[in-house]
């Protein structure tokens, strides 16, 4: 059995889980294979470093952005679903630059660590790129709401009972 874990750079969060399954998955199926895939690094060294700095920065600085960036989010929640929005359109770039890594691992299941990986391996799967089944991890105190996009997973696992309404 062979499992690859896409992860990236954001928090420490998708990292510190990916690494704890893969340790569980090894220590269980001995003769079975892991890969933890970062896959902003897969994609580019440039794009990871310029993706985690954009991310701590507006972690430390834009947070006061957070309740317009969610009405904005909402008003485009409610228009007629638009597969060429930035976010979508960023979905099928990062897809496009995934499927050649996971076709050449040829994986029997793939693990999300992260929203981002897991709505460009969602794209892939609602195409009819990947056939093995997909799990999502959810590291995040709340359920963010591009977790919405990911339709084709066969689970999504959350850290905690009390987000399973959202």
């Amino acid at each position: 059995m062979k499992l690859l874990i896409i992860t990236a750079p954001l928090g420490n969060g998708h990292n510190a889980v990916a690494g704890a399954i893969s340790d569980c998955f090894t220590a269980l199926y001995p003769d079975a294979s892991c890969e933890i895939l970062d896959m902003y690094e897969y994609i580019s060294p440039h794009l990871k470093k310029a993706t985690a700095s954009g991310y701590f920065l507006s972690m430390k600085t834009l947070s006061h952005f957070h309740d317009m960036a969610s009405t904005v989010y909402t008003r485009q929640d409610e228009k007629d679903f638009n597969e060429y929005t930035p976010s979508r359109l960023a979905d099928a770039f990062l897809a496009s630059r995934l499927r050649r890594a996971i076709d050449e691992y040829a994986p029997d299941c793939i693990v999300c660590t992260m929203v981002y990986a897991a709505q460009a391996v969602d794209l892939l799967k609602g195409h009819g790129a990947i056939a093995c089944p997909c799990y999502g991890i959810i590291t995040d105190f709340t359920v963010q709401n591009y977790w919405e996009d990911v339709e084709y997973f066969e689970y999504i696992v959350a850290p905690s009972e009390y987000l399973q309404p959202q």
